[in-house]
């Protein structure tokens, strides 16, 4: 086969192919990007956690306060990312986390305390699954830390839309019991709260 009819047999196939690769990024209706579906919450038992702080403009997820080390699970299907980040503002370490669905991360931002060395923050990123994980809902990720001399962490869970950054309230994203337990969790902690305000 010349130079020439094997270029043009590759572009071929690959108008042909690139249909397909694109319709694997669509929604069940084929034409839709894929969304989160959210069914699991992130912490295993309400035991373990407190409602913190609800989503607000200024707030770009809700906050879970815990006590001691707990299991952080998947709270949908994706492929799971993680960062070292060092906060400027507050001046400590964290693990920022998404699971990506199509061009959504569910977002979790592992946070060990106030006070967190990097020494603090790498345990944090090694106690959670490998970097690029393909994970289901309700499977384990790893433990959020309590860093020492620190009284509680945070668990930090959003929705972020990839293309333009907006955070947008994860209750649009859950099922039906997700949401009730969200709901019920806020107003066990802070009765007459919701989850998310000012959206």
């Amino acid at each position: 086969m010349s130079r020439t009819k094997w270029f043009v047999w590759i572009a071929c196939l690959w108008t042909l192919l690139a249909p397909a690769c694109h319709r694997q990024e669509d929604g069940p209706g084929g034409d839709e990007p894929a969304v989160p579906e959210i069914s699991s919450t992130p912490y295993l038992s309400d035991a373990d956690v407190t409602f913190y702080r609800r989503f607000e403009p200024e707030h770009e997820g809700v906050d879970l306060a815990a006590l001691r080390d707990i299991p952080i699970r998947a709270a949908c299907s994706g492929t799971f990312r993680k960062e070292l980040y060092y906060h400027p503002t507050s001046q400590r370490w964290q693990v920022n986390t998404g699971i990506w669905v199509g061009d959504y991360s569910v977002d979790g931002l592992f946070e060990p305390g106030a006070q967190v060395s990097q020494a603090t923050g790498q345990a944090q990123f090694d106690a959670l699954v490998a970097d690029n994980t393909q994970v289901r809902a309700g499977e384990l990720l790893g433990t959020l830390l309590l860093a020492p001399g620190n009284a509680f962490a945070i668990f930090h869970f959003g929705v972020h839309r990839g293309t333009t950054g907006a955070a947008e309230c994860p209750l649009q994203y859950c099922s039906a019991a997700v949401r009730t337990q969200l709901q019920s969790l806020a107003q066990r902690d802070h009765p007459g709260w919701e989850v998310c305000v000012g959206q």
